[in-house]
């Protein structure tokens, strides 16, 4: 008659050899649909940045965003990107979007050396922290200037202007701790 499984001994409910077959091979089946299901590859996550100054214009050119909002929202995409994806730095995001302006990129780019970047001009570390957060703000006309604290203690001051009514980065200064 074969081997009973342990779930069978304890199954008050006689079964005959064949109907024990039977469910052996249901067993297995789920056995195996359960672990061709597990072993699935995950699902790749892809993180696209929002144009803002596209999305700004077609509101009528009016600022949709605040200058603390696209700050966070363009910091908050750096550390999601760094965590899920890649090297922000290295698949040159901060050309995504419509965050930064030409300056802010070129400035950017000038800390490149000959040997790739030596640390992220954006966090001011070698590292991504897995948060920021505004410590201050303040506008003035068309500049306007944000302050953000990173997890790991260290100062970012975020300097901004607004170009046809949409608020973009212009510089980027490490201001230590």
């Amino acid at each position: 008659m074969g081997t009973i499984s342990q779930i069978d001994r304890l199954n008050p409910i006689s079964v005959s050899g064949e109907k024990q077959m039977k469910i052996q091979n249901v067993r297995t089946c789920l056995i195996l649909v359960l672990t061709a299901i597990a072993c699935q590859p995950q699902p790749q996550i892809e993180i696209q940045a929002t144009p803002l100054g596209e999305s700004q214009a077609e509101q009528g050119g009016v600022v949709a965003y605040s200058h603390e909002d696209l700050v966070k929202e363009f910091y908050q995409m750096w550390i999601d990107y760094a965590n899920q994806t890649g090297n922000p730095l290295v698949d040159e995001l901060y050309k995504t979007g419509d965050y930064l302006t030409e300056n802010g990129i070129a400035r950017l780019e000038a800390n490149k050396t000959a040997d790739g970047w030596m640390a992220d001009p954006v966090m001011c570390a070698q590292d991504v922290p897995q948060s920021v957060e505004v410590e201050a703000s303040s506008v003035d006309g068309e500049r306007a200037n944000v302050r953000m604290l990173t997890a790991w203690g260290t100062r970012l001051g975020i300097d901004l202007v607004q170009v046809k009514g949409i608020w973009k980065i212009e510089a980027i200064t490490c201001l230590g701790r």
